[in-house]
């Protein structure tokens, strides 16, 4: 049992600093400590959940919170698309047998309806999340390509674009 809640509680710490080892995340995410554990990333990461277990025990916050968990499982529906979206690409492009392209279309197809499901308003709003990334990511890799400015770019505006929609009351939660 214990060993089952530690995983839970690794797998954030772990995933930011196995990110920073692709240069993904700023370099403090690499540090470990001498027992092997990524220090600075599950102190970033305890922080944040101490912040989230304070909000929870305000009621007006609440609701907040509630947003803020659903567009951060929006955020893992438009990964899970984007994931299924590549596998439909290789499917097509390096000639996978038919039952990848079948897996790969009905992944696809499974992961458009879960966001139109979620609400689309979330999955746009979801733009704001991504848009917050982009400083993490420009700290951990400075030089970007042409076409990763371009998506930077597209993910800014559609998050400052959301973020104006949610305050002007065009996106209601």
């Amino acid at each position: 049992m214990l060993g089952a809640l530690l995983s839970w509680f690794m797998i954030g710490p772990e995933i930011a600093y196995v990110t920073s080892m692709d240069h993904a995340m700023p370099k403090p995410f690499k540090l470990v400590n001498r027992h092997n554990v990524p220090g600075f990333a599950l102190i970033i990461y305890t922080l944040i959940m101490q912040v989230l277990l304070m909000v929870l025990l305000l009621p007006q916050l609440q609701t907040a919170y509630t947003i803020a968990y659903t567009l951060a499982t929006t955020t893992t529906l438009v990964a899970y698309l984007l994931s299924s979206l590549y596998g439909l690409k290789l499917a097509f492009k390096e000639s996978y047998g038919f039952g990848f392209k079948i897996v790969a279309l009905i992944a696809s197809a499974y992961a458009i309806y879960t966001l139109f499901a979620t609400g689309i308003e979330y999955a746009f709003a979801s733009a704001i999340i991504f848009s917050l990334g982009i400083p993490v990511y420009l700290a951990a890799k400075p030089k970007m390509r042409k076409y990763e400015k371009a998506i930077a770019l597209v993910i800014g505006l559609a998050g400052i674009l959301a973020l104006i929609m949610i305050l002007r009351g065009g996106i209601n939660f």
